[in-house]
């Protein structure tokens, strides 16, 4: 099985293959390439999937008018990819109008 059968294989959302790649060579990986035990298990490996699920998310969600539908899989998707962002050091991926909370010190 190759890198990108093996990405695809856990992705339940339509996304088109330039996705796909385009996650994968991201992270540094050629898609042709094994996925070996090592490889499944790598960094890169594990982020590229997060991206991917990332990716996902408005695939789920859909908005017309003033209804928006969001499938409960996207914040499922959102916290699972985080947990992999946070394990790498990665940035945490935040929801739509979500802001990052910053801390400003001031001088006295």
């Amino acid at each position: 099985m190759t890198i990108l059968e093996s990405i695809r294989s856990g992705c339940h959302y339509t996304l088109g293959n330039d996705t796909f790649l385009t996650k994968i060579r991201k992270r540094g990986l050629n898609e042709t390439s094994e996925a070996t035990t090592e490889v499944l298990n790598s960094r890169a490996f594990e982020l590229a999937e997060a991206d991917v699920m990332i990716a996902q998310i408005p695939a789920i969600r859909f908005s017309e008018g003033s209804l928006t539908v969001d499938a409960p899989d996207a914040e499922a998707l959102r916290a699972l990819a985080n947990s992999v962002y946070r394990k790498h050091g990665e940035p945490e991926v935040l929801k739509k109008n979500e802001v990052q909370p910053e801390i400003r010190y001031s001088e006295w």
